[in-house]
């Protein structure tokens, strides 16, 4: 399995990019975290914006369609899009998570 870290602008965007993935079968579960302040350099500028962070699980796959995906829906010019495989995870968890999601 795979978790994708995802940063977004606000609840709604997140919402609506976990709602297509999951209609969509790409991922099993998303969690929207409350928002945070974010700071950062944009086009020579350090900036600070609050952000959600949206947590993706799914199964390993193909990583560079589901980037592609996650920017159609994204509206950041340049999106966060991080993907972690954990060293260690619940086999139970891992085995629901492929039960969820489509062999892309």
């Amino acid at each position: 399995m795979s978790l994708l870290y995802v940063t977004v602008p606000n609840s709604e965007a997140g919402e609506k990019i976990a709602n297509e993935l999951l209609q969509e079968k790409w991922i099993a579960c998303a969690n929207l975290m409350p928002a945070h302040k974010s700071f950062f350099r944009w086009e020579g500028e350090i900036q600070g914006s609050e952000e959600h962070v949206l947590i993706l699980k799914t199964r390993r796959l193909d990583r560079p369609a589901l980037t592609e995906r996650i920017k159609d829906l994204h509206p950041y010019e340049c999106p966060c899009i991080l993907t972690i495989d954990p060293i260690h995870t619940n086999p139970e968890f891992v085995d629901w998570i492929y039960k969820n999601t489509e062999e892309i």
